[in-house]
């Protein structure tokens, strides 16, 4: 994404220009790929979130929250938002709530989707890293870092987790170690 609310789409092979969307909007603070609909995610400081297709440029606001939103994911017909009042959300992408969480510990910097499990990774400011079920938003698993979550990522095949933290440090968790 760029400065003053526009987004751009790159071809990898070449960094290619494909696209540009934007408008008068509020800055983009964070963006996701939506593969199921070929389309881009796009969360703004207000707490907007919007799709906007690849192919047509249309766009279409999905959700958002009462207050900044700070980080987006995607997968498959599901997106998640955080926001820095804490909270996180699970929507279908059609704009429809499926589920409203509040890990407490401060903003959600981080999102990942767990296919494996079944779950939603949640990390926040204070350095919790909490896992909520998709389908009964109960929290399974909560575990503290030593630094505010920065971002997530999980691996394919679910086994481990990496955390990157504001002061600069990364962990690889096991997680079935």
């Amino acid at each position: 994404y760029a400065a003053g609310g526009e987004a751009l789409v790159l071809q990898i092979e070449g960094g290619r220009h494909v696209r540009s969307y934007g408008d008068e909007s509020p800055p983009i603070v964070a963006a996701a790929w939506s593969a199921a609909r070929r389309a881009v995610l796009i969360a703004d400081r207000d707490g907007g979130v919007s799709r906007y297709d690849l192919a047509s440029g249309r766009r279409t606001d999905l959700i958002g929250h009462a207050g900044s939103v700070s980080v987006v994911a995607c997968a498959g017909e599901q997106v998640a938002t955080g926001a820095y009042d804490g909270s996180a959300r699970l929507w279908r992408d059609d704009g429809s709530l499926l589920a409203s969480f509040s890990p407490g510990d401060g903003p959600v910097q981080a999102l990942a989707f767990d296919a494996v499990r079944g779950a939603l990774w949640v990390g926040t400011w204070g350095g919790r890293v909490i896992v909520y079920d998709q389908r009964s938003g109960a929290a399974t698993t909560v575990c503290r870092l030593t630094e505010s979550i920065r971002t997530l990522g999980l691996a394919a095949d679910g086994r481990h987790l990496v955390a990157g933290d504001n002061g600069g440090r990364f962990q690889v968790i096991d997680l079935e170690g």
